[in-house]
């Protein structure tokens, strides 16, 4: 009975601490997720598998736009995988307005394809300046997995910040940090880092 006890009292006292930590990396992420922010993604499901968590809270109190330069074309589904980007991005907060999915033939899906940096530009200043973007979040110079189109779409929003190029408008550009392989695939217990890393922010 003692041991049973222990068990339901540390799993009480883990839930809560897990809820603390989540609540407080939430809270810390709102407070500069201001205005209209764009996420700028290369694929359909690179918005579900590493940016949900920032999406979900910048769409709850902010106009929240998403644009994904391509149809991930690349095993020829194409057409499937528009469709649950759009399903995904209403799940996620974002309307069917605001989730802007390109089809460029120059931007095509694939590991080894190399997108060229004024491609992205002409798309990604276009919805920049249509929309009148204030914050801009994406992919670091590693891109989370190092696939080509996600470090072409930072190559880029660096030569735009270097050079000036981006409209009065953005105040803020923000990317996601690649972690390494035993940190990604830790799962829950990666709170515990990024609370230590994060967490006194």
């Amino acid at each position: 009975m003692d041991n049973i006890v222990v068990v339901v009292v540390t799993l009480f006292v883990l839930v809560i601490f897990f809820i603390v930590v989540i609540t407080r990396v939430y809270g810390t992420a709102s407070h500069f997720l201001e205005g209209k922010i764009l996420f700028v993604v290369a694929h359909p499901d690179d918005e579900c598998m590493f940016f949900a968590p920032a999406i979900l809270t910048a769409s709850q109190n902010n106009p929240t736009y998403l644009l994904c330069l391509c149809n991930g074309d690349y095993y020829g589904q194409g057409n499937v995988r528009e469709k649950e980007f759009y399903k995904s991005c209403s799940t996620l907060g974002v309307t069917r307005e605001q989730a802007i999915l390109i089809s460029d033939p120059a931007l095509q899906d694939g590991p080894g394809i190399q997108w060229e940096v004024e491609d992205i530009q002409r798309h990604l200043l276009q919805v920049i300046t249509d929309h009148k973007i204030e914050t801009i979040i994406s992919f670091d110079n590693w891109g989370v997995s190092g696939h080509q189109n996600h470090i072409a779409i930072n190559t880029c929003l660096r030569q735009l910040l270097q050079q000036s190029k981006l409209p009065g408008d953005v105040k803020l550009v923000l990317s996601l940090e690649s972690i390494g392989i035993l940190r990604k695939y830790s799962s829950i217990f990666d709170i515990l880092i990024s609370f230590n890393q994060y967490g006194a922010c």
